[in-house]
């Protein structure tokens, strides 16, 4: 379990995200999974069938976001999930 507590709700969640930045070098930036920031740009894909050089490309309505197992969308990549504490060795970009 971990021993950090939610940045927005202040639980402290079996499983979480962690923002793994420059800015961030501890564990200062954890959110359970309900709390996380979700949707982010890098998660966005280009719907099908369209040439990224294409003027098409750059219409954002022609993109898409996966979303998770609940209809979700994802967090930015630059967050880490875990089901566990976080080692040392996670902790480093």
């Amino acid at each position: 379990m971990f021993k950090y507590k939610c940045l927005k709700c202040g639980v402290v969640p079996k499983t979480g995200w962690w923002l793994a930045s420059e800015t961030s070098d501890k564990l200062d930036h954890f959110y359970c999974d309900e709390c996380v920031p979700r949707g982010c740009s890098c998660n966005q894909e280009l719907k099908e069938g369209i040439d990224w050089e294409s003027e098409e490309a750059k219409d954002p309505n022609n993109y898409f976001e996966k979303l998770d197992d609940k209809g979700r969308k994802w967090p930015c990549c630059e967050y880490f999930w875990s089901e566990n504490e976080f080692s040392e060795e996670q902790r480093i970009c």
